[in-house]
Order: C-alpha cells, then sequence, then structure tokens
C-alpha cells in the first residue's frame, strides 16, 4: 500500500492472512436476504457455510486475534481500515 502525503510516498507491506502461496480465500456477500426467502442454492450454501464455520471455529477465533493484534499497530494503514469499517480497537483482557 502506498500513503502519499505532503511529506512524499511511503510504502507499506499489508499483511495478507487469508493467504498461502499463490492461493488466496476470498468470499463477496452481495446481500441479505430473510432466510425464509432463500432460493434453494442459497439454502445449499448456507448449510455449508453454517458446517465450514463449526468446522473451524479455532482458525476463525485465530485470525480475529491476529486482526485485533494489528489494531495496535503504528501503521498507519491499520488505523484507517478500522475507521473504515468502524472496528474498535480491542481491550488489553481480550489478550489474556
Amino acid at each position: 500500500m502506498a500513503v502519499a502525503t505532503s511529506e512524499g510516498t511511503r510504502r507499506y507491506d499489508l499483511p495478507d492472512f487469508y493467504s498461502k502461496g499463490d492461493s488466496r480465500i476470498l468470499a463477496f456477500t452481495n446481500t441479505f436476504v430473510d432466510a425464509t426467502r432463500l432460493r434453494p442454492h442459497q439454502i445449499t450454501l448456507r448449510d455449508r457455510l453454517v458446517k465450514f464455520v463449526a468446522a473451524h471455529r479455532r482458525v476463525i477465533n485465530h485470525l480475529k486475534l491476529k486482526w485485533m493484534i494489528a489494531a495496535d499497530d503504528a501503521n498507519p494503514f491499520t488505523r484507517e481500515i478500522m475507521e473504515i469499517f468502524r472496528f474498535e480497537t480491542p481491550t488489553a483482557d481480550r489478550f489474556e
């Protein structure tokens, strides 16, 4: 990422917690539909996602914790992301 200011351009390597080598996990959530209005293929996808999340709960919690650790980093991109997405800065007790 590049940050351009009146003092010049600074470059930062962004951590990518969702990649390994040339592979990357990517998912888009486009809309929310009430569960009673899901189409058959959406029900199948929802059920698969629920099973995936249940089977990988520890990994998901680990990734959430890694983000919280990054939240305290001095790198300015982190602060920008937190402001854009309205993330809260984690408290110290979350890491204990």
